[in-house]
């Protein structure tokens, strides 16, 4: 009877060793990465900007390209031409002064006959001759300024030339000439070149035969 007890204490006995509570622990997985910020964006986009920028500085500034120069014409064969029709006076010097070259040159025959020739002076100043049958004013208008100027009447190889000028600083005798005893067409010697020298040069000028048409 005492042993069946033993047992019977034995078995209902609690167990010491039971479970315990273990704490299992999860391994956190990062979440999605947090898309870029506009501010961020926009400063990226300013840093390559200025890279770009400052790589062609440098080779505008290390470039051997230069400014390809004004070319030099061949002008005394227009002059030919327009003293043979005679339509007009054109009016140009026997040579270039010392230093200056010709860069432009047109002539035009037939009912509105036009004689041009630009030239550059030994100082890169520019001055033409511009010769037509338009009026002396309407030639100032066009080709000095239409607020231009004008200055004292000066004498000019033996013949009176209007002055004028305008703000940016150019500088222009004109006159009319004379055919058949009347007013027949205009010439007009001026550019950005400073009054003495167009003054000088214009007294260098000579002129062909004209035969107004009939």
């Amino acid at each position: 009877m005492e042993h069946r007890e033993r047992l019977a204490g034995a078995r209902c006995a609690p167990l010491r060793g039971g479970w315990q509570d273990v704490r299992v622990s999860q391994t956190e997985r990062p979440g999605p990465r947090p898309p870029r910020t506009f501010g961020a964006m926009s400063g990226a986009l300013i840093f390559l900007l200025l890279l770009v920028l400052a790589w062609v500085g440098f080779r505008a500034l290390t470039s051997d390209k230069k400014a390809t120069p004004v070319p030099t014409v061949d002008w005394s064969a227009w002059v030919n031409a327009g003293r043979t029709e005679q339509r007009l006076a054109t009016f140009a010097p026997e040579k270039l002064p010392a230093g200056w070259r010709a860069t432009s040159v047109h002539y035009a025959g037939g009912n509105e006959p036009q004689w041009h020739l630009g030239l550059l002076t030994d100082r890169g100043k520019y001055v033409g001759i511009e010769e037509s049958l338009s009026s002396t004013k309407d030639l100032v208008t066009q080709y000095v300024d239409e607020a231009a100027v004008r200055g004292k009447d000066v004498e000019v190889g033996g013949q009176t030339w209007q002055s004028w000028s305008d703000a940016g600083g150019d500088h222009a005798l004109v006159r009319s000439v004379e055919a058949a005893g009347r007013p027949y067409e205009s010439v007009l010697v001026g550019g950005s070149a400073d009054a003495a020298t167009v003054a000088r040069f214009t007294g260098s000028l000579t002129a062909g035969t004209v035969t107004p048409a009939r």
